[in-house]
């Protein structure tokens, strides 16, 4: 069975509430009850811009250490939220550091890469990307979900902004 992008999405932002409930002392008296809604909230308002970036992701896939647009897109996504941005980590990964007090630590990690795959799904947003892999020129394409993640990613970080 194929999920659809917004049930991913939708999926990957059940898991975040979820997350956010068991890692924070600011809602240790609060009960998903309490914070499902404003969760809801906070994706029903942005969800068509992570569904465009998600699509903008997966149109424009970079295989690993080549990553170069999607880590720019990814830090100016997360600047913009406010976050603290190291970029060039490992090459081309990048860290964000949002800081709400002391207390429990979350870390969201996500992927960049895609692979050397040719896509045939002819999503009006599917990849033509070409690059390099082991010297020779080949088609790219995020086949096994990176490009959902960062999305999620992107939605993660939003909804702790915005519960802070």
């Amino acid at each position: 069975m194929r999920l659809s992008n917004a049930a991913r999405l939708a999926t990957g932002s059940v898991c975040v509430a979820w997350a956010l409930m068991g890692s924070s002392s600011v809602y240790a008296n609060e009960t998903i009850t309490d914070v499902g809604p404003r969760i809801d909230q906070v994706i029903s308002q942005n969800y068509s811009q992570w569904d465009a970036i998600y699509k903008d992701l997966h149109q424009h896939p970079e295989l690993g250490f080549q990553e170069t647009r999607t880590a720019k897109v990814m830090a100016e996504q997360m600047k913009a939220l406010g976050f603290e941005v190291t970029e060039g980590v490992g090459g081309t990964g990048v860290v964000a550091i949002f800081r709400n007090g002391d207390g429990p630590v979350v870390m969201v990690r996500t992927e960049l890469d895609a692979l050397p795959v040719q896509e045939n799904t002819g999503l009006p947003y599917s990849s033509n990307a070409v690059s390099t892999f082991n010297g020779a020129e080949t088609a790219v394409m995020h086949a096994c979900g990176h490009d959902i993640h960062m999305a999620t990613w992107l939605g993660t970080a939003k909804t702790l902004v915005s519960l802070k």
